[in-house]
């Protein structure tokens, strides 16, 4: 949306940003299945998810912006708040929803049933990790959850919407851009206390069909349809904070800019 491929407003180049935000979905999503932060533990390794997304913000930053994410692209639509783009985010959300599904299909492919799990482990509940997401009677602490997804959401997406919007990083470089929104989606997701968070619903309900699929093999089946709607839903609602709160920012930079320089 932000891209100026997507402004020309044309059928064919509009499609190319759709296949582009499929490409870089599909390859997070990817990544994020076929990484592990340690042998014999399903656990996504943040640095890897990190580098995914730097390689896919250098190939796709100055054609569709580097969303790959639903919750990213609405953050952008609320910023620039034009509803002429409204068309293009459903675009891009289904765009991102096909290709976390194309993702998950290639890794799965690749490693049938061994991957990285979403969820939180409920067996190992007497771990003092695992006290901070369960009860005594094995009962999962929504709240704990939640607050992770929006307020790790609402991270990066305000550092995305200063890299993407804010003057004074108008003339920096994309690979300046890219190393430092890599570095913050390393942070996010180390940050996770294995919660086992998302911050995708795209690749969150991908990730969650393949675990449906693999029930057999993982012993968390029965907590899966309980916290898939965590995964899908507060990602939006950490991104249209963070992009509201921008939206504030920018303003306020603006009219202490006009103080500056000595304007009306």
């Amino acid at each position: 949306m932000e891209s100026w491929l997507a402004r020309l407003k044309q059928k064919r180049n509009i499609m190319i940003c759709f296949l582009y935000e499929f490409c870089g979905a599909a390859f997070v999503t990817y990544a994020y299945n076929l990484s592990y932060q340690e042998r014999g533990q399903a656990m996504c390794n943040p640095l890897i998810r990190g580098f995914a997304y730097f390689i896919g913000w250098m190939i796709a930053c100055s054609v569709s912006g580097a969303h790959f994410n639903p919750a990213t692209s609405l953050a952008v639509f609320i910023y620039e708040r034009s509803w002429s783009n409204l068309k293009t985010l459903i675009g891009y959300i289904f765009s991102q929803f096909l290709g976390a599904f194309a993702g998950i299909f290639v890794a799965y492919l690749l490693s049938r049933y061994y991957g990285a799990e979403l969820y939180p482990n409920r067996y190992i509940i007497n771990s003092s990790k695992n006290d901070l997401y369960f009860d005594e009677d094995g009962n999962i602490k929504y709240q704990r959850i939640i607050f992770q997804e929006i307020f790790q959401t609402f991270i990066f997406t305000l550092v995305f919407l200063i890299m993407k919007y804010r003057h004074t990083f108008a003339n920096t470089d994309d690979i300046v851009k890219g190393i430092i929104l890599a570095f913050t989606l390393y942070v996010v997701y180390t940050m996770d206390i294995k919660a086992g968070e998302s911050l995708n619903p795209a690749f969150a309900l991908a990730e969650s069909c393949l675990m449906f699929a693999r029930q057999h093999f993982i012993q968390d089946k029965e907590l899966l349809g309980d916290v898939v709607w965590v995964y899908l839903l507060f990602p939006f609602l950490g991104s249209a904070l963070a992009s509201l709160l921008f939206i504030l920012m920018d303003k306020h930079e603006k009219n202490l800019s006009k103080i500056m320089n000595g304007d009306d």
